[in-house]
């Protein structure tokens, strides 16, 4: 059999060699010419014949339509086979040799060479195989092709390092071929004679054609791609309109309705890409680094510069700026390029989303009959479901929403379809008739969790008010919960697969902990899944373990890892386990090569997050009088915090490497400060004076930039003692240093108050806990320009009735320190303590001594609030600290008011081990 095949394929190749040279070139064909669909009565009814041509020997139309799709089942199969798909045992293809693949590969690209020869020759075969032939036989055998060709290219560089298929593809030819017949199917004629599962077959097949998507990261090397004309635009909005009909859609199944959204969105995307690809791009501003290397003297003075004072030495920041805009010819053949005519993409994209909302109302929606009872009875005789929509599995679902994201489509106007679809996700959910119950892919559950979170599901929009059910919550949990079901069944079946890749992993955990931040029930199965993949946890028996089997981390990247540990950190749930692999394998030599700045910012924003978490569990869950349980308690956050300093200071480097964003700027910044992570303070320095550059705070938002205001009044608590100390103005100008002595303040001291004027030019955006967090870093860096603080001041003022006791705390705080106005505190105060709601409840024994104190500094003398500030104090005494109680009673003595009996009898009993005082009478109070 395998001689036959290889006989076969070099008769009907020198066929085809014979065919294609008896064409005169010279007068027939206009190959390099525009498409153009030449009229029936020009046509061929056969191909042409020649005086040396023996017409026994020479295939028409039909056989070369035959032979193309031939050809390419031929390949698939043996495609399967290669890929170690099982074949039917015996069966006859299982002998032939892998290397006429090659040869049939070469034979499709002659035989599409030869009828796209000039339009006469395309024309005439098209017009006489006719539109449902031409989808069966030509457009998709072109798609079987096209994987085929990039699937043994792949397997080959892997194998040899070389790419087995000849590399001078036939791509005009198949651009000429696949333009007269778009033409084609367009006439009216041929659109009668194609039904919806054509139509959605040709979609499909273009988006394979048109934007062929990479193999497990292999792109061939050098590969033109084929790029969508005029013929195929009419083509695709011509099906669009034709798919809306009623005669159409209805008759069509479910399955084929999304196959042509789906396809839609991927060539919209595509067309947007082609348009952007011809837009000139500008790179830049780059910011070096903040030193001069050898060869650098600084003297270029055309750029904006900023300087930074550090010791005895001056050092220059100029952004670089790199234009990469297209020289003038570029341009020129850009302009020649675009066709007049040329169907805009805007214009295809409105047609897009027409046709979304209709194909889309047909699915979820029960089907709408004329109101003659006989098309009802034909529905249900060609066995259309009830509503298209059951029918659907979840990898369809997911096509849907995918498409709703990808074509931008309003919340508003997909709202009702989204909440169909998550009724009928979360309908009888225990039911194996349930779409997600039927899921086996763990990478179409990781594709529907993606796009949920894209439209915004977490935030409530999509839930059934009337019936008071969380859908989204719902369907979010399900989701997980089958996820985990098929970590577990591979695990059980102790597969040497991973039940996903790295990247579908990381997709899921990212966007559920998107959609639902903090301790979820709706992301806590999806998480444990992750965990039990992290850690490797495959229930494999010690005596059948592959030790040199590599583990699933080492088949992640930085920017896969750094995403596991933000999940993990978003959802506020800290594994010590999950927190070591994790961290170890980022450490890793080959990672650490490849990490960007960004990956980098994110690893260390998670880090310092999960160990806040972990400290703030530990010392809530440790009682005091257990002092064995604390001490090792101690020692484990001081092993965990070991490892947290060697892993930034690995990573920090990362940061300085390439330009940031303001996000993993402000990240990294607030990541260093949490960590009091003080080694390489220059990185900070470096950070900081980067997002204050106009050019980043243009890009940046009130919360990235209170978050970084915050780092910089973080950092300077780790300052030196005189730096500190010139700080909150408490240097001594008569100690008799000299001039040579003088302090110099870190740079992002310089930076806060550039922060804070972004956030007054944003106020609008800034929410209390930006506000909170900004005035706060006020008193701790004691900014003393006034108009400044009396901006901020105002903020806080018009933010009263949304501030919570912790922010009012923050900002009296801050605001007392810089001797702020003294109406706002005591107006922030009473919005705590004359509260109708649980407000002053809420509020603790610091945030109330912090308020007494802020009262006591500006000598606001208000015995009402400070009875019912000491109030609150006294009911939480045994959560005070000795600091906080001194506080209170020294706010007390300035002001002149006594403190209650309890107060000063608590702190002298508990605090000072004074227990013979017994209590104090008022006079000794006084």
């Amino acid at each position: 059999y395998g001689q036959l095949i290889q006989l076969l394929l070099k008769k009907l190749s020198d066929i085809i060699e014979y065919q294609s040279q008896g064409l005169d070139t010279t007068a027939n064909s206009d190959y390099n010419g525009s498409p153009a669909l030449i009229p029936h009565k020009d046509s061929w009814m056969a191909p042409p014949t020649f005086s040396k041509m023996d017409e026994a020997k020479q295939l028409n139309w039909y056989a070369l339509a035959d032979l193309l799709y031939s050809l390419s089942s031929l390949c698939d199969v043996l495609g399967n086979r290669n890929r170690g798909n099982n074949i039917i045992k015996g069966h006859l293809l299982t002998n032939i040799s892998p290397r006429e693949q090659y040869s049939i590969m070469n034979l499709f690209d002659d035989t599409i060479r030869y009828l796209s020869w000039d339009n006469k020759m395309a024309s005439s075969f098209v017009r006489c195989v006719g539109p449902r032939r031409l989808v069966r036989d030509v457009i998709k055998p072109f798609v079987v092709m096209t994987m085929a060709r990039r699937k043994v290219n792949r397997d080959s560089v892997e194998q040899d390092g070389v790419e087995q298929i000849r590399r001078d593809l036939p791509n005009d030819s198949y651009n000429q071929l696949m333009a007269i017949l778009s033409l084609y199917l367009v006439l009216p004629h041929s659109l009668d004679k194609l039904v919806a599962s054509d139509l959605s077959m040709v979609l499909w097949a273009m988006t394979k054609i048109y934007h062929p998507m990479q193999l497990n990261g292999f792109a061939p090397a050098n590969e033109e791609k084929l790029t969508l004309k005029q013929p195929q635009k009419i083509l695709l909005k011509t099906f669009m309109k034709r798919l809306r009909k009623y005669r159409v859609r209805s008759s069509a199944r479910g399955n084929e309705l999304v196959q042509a959204v789906w396809s839609v969105a991927r060539l919209m995307s595509y067309l947007e890409e082609q348009d952007r690809a011809l837009q000139p791009k500008l790179i830049g501003p780059l910011m070096p680094l903040p030193i001069l290397l050898p060869g650098e003297d600084g003297s270029d003075s055309s750029l904006p510069s900023m300087s930074i004072e550090g010791g005895n030495s001056k050092a220059t920041l100029q952004p670089a700026f790199y234009p990469m805009f297209p020289t003038q010819p570029a341009v020129e053949a850009i302009a020649a390029s675009k066709d007049p005519a040329d169907l805009p993409t805007e214009t295809l994209h409105k047609e897009a989303i027409i046709m979304f909302h209709t194909l889309v109302n047909e699915i979820v929606h029960p089907p709408r009959y004329s109101g003659d009872k006989t098309d009802e009875k034909k529905s249900n005789k060609a066995g259309v479901e009830e509503i298209k929509l059951n029918s659907l599995s979840l990898s369809q679902i997911a096509d849907i929403l995918y498409a709703a994201t990808s074509l931008d489509i309003s919340h508003d106007d997909v709202a009702a379809a989204i909440t169909a679809v998550l009724k009928h996700l979360t309908t009888n959910p225990s039911s194996t008739q349930n779409a997600i119950q039927q899921c086996r892919r763990c990478k179409d559950i990781s594709r529907l969790s993606l796009s949920l979170q894209r439209l915004r599901v977490g935030t409530g929009m999509f839930d059934d008010m009337g019936s008071r059910i969380d859908l989204e919550k719902q369907c979010v949990q399900l989701l997980g919960e089958r996820f985990l079901d098929i970590v577990h069944w591979h695990n059980k079946k102790q597969s040497k697969r991973f039940a996903c890749d790295a990247k579908t992993l990381t997709q899921l955990v990212r966007s559920g902990v998107m959609m639902f931040q903090g301790n979820s029930a709706a992301t806590a199965a999806m998480l444990d899944a992750a965990s039990i993949m992290i850690l490797d946890q495959n229930g494999h028996a010690e005596e059948d373990e592959d030790w040199n089997s590599p583990s699933f981390l080492s088949s992640c990247n930085e920017f896969e890892l750094s995403n596991y540990l933000f999940a993990f950190a978003l959802a506020k749930r800290f594994d010590e386990d999950v927190f070591i692999s994790l961290t170890d394998q980022m450490a890793e030599d080959y990672i650490l090569e490849s990490c960007t700045p960004s990956s980098a910012s994110r690893a260390m924003w998670s880090c310092s997050m999960l160990l806040s978490i972990h400290e703030s569990s530990s010392s809530g869950s440790n009682p005091f009088n257990n002092k064995q349980e604390f001490a090792l308690n101690i020692g484990g956050e001081s092993f965990l915090r070991e490892r947290q300093v060697d892993l930034f200071h690995q990573l920090a480097p990362q940061l300085l490497f390439s330009p940031l964003s303001p996000t993993d700027a402000s990240m990294a910044m607030w990541a260093m400060a949490k960590a009091q992570y003080v080694i390489d303070k220059g990185i900070f320095d470096q950070l900081a004076v980067s997002l204050a550059s106009d050019e980043m705070l243009n890009r940046s938002n009130s919360r990235l930039i209170s978050q970084a205001l915050w780092s910089c009044g973080k950092m300077v608590e780790f300052e030196d003692a005189k730096v500190v100390a010139k700080v909150a103005g408490d240097s001594d100008e008569d100690n008799g240093e000299s001039k040579d002595d003088e302090v110099v303040l870190p740079p992002y001291l310089k930076c806060a108050e550039k922060y804070l004027w972004f956030l007054i030019a944003n106020r609008e955006q800034m929410t209390p806990k930006h506000a909170s967090q900004a005035i706060w870093t006020i008193g701790k860096l004691r900014l003393s320009d006034t108009l400044l603080v009396n901006k901020m001041a105002d903020i806080a003022s018009h933010l009263c009735p949304r501030l919570n006791a912790r922010e009012v705390s923050n900002c009296v705080w801050g605001l007392c320190k810089v001797g702020g106005n003294a109406e706002v505190v005591s107006k922030l105060v009473h919005h705590v303590v004359d509260s109708p709601n649980t407000l002053a409840r809420e509020c603790t024994a610091q945030e109330a001594a912090n308020m007494l104190f802020a009262l006591g500094k500006l000598r606001i003398r208000d015995k009402d609030l400070f009875e019912k500030l000491s109030a609150i104090l006294g009911d939480q005494l045994h959560e005070a600290t000795s600091q906080a109680i001194a506080n209170s009673l020294w706010a007390h003595e300035v002001v002149r008011i006594a403190p209650p009996a309890e107060l000063l009898s608590t702190w002298a009993q508990d605090r000072l081990g004074i227990a013979a005082l017994g209590q104090f009478k008022q006079s000794e109070i006084k």
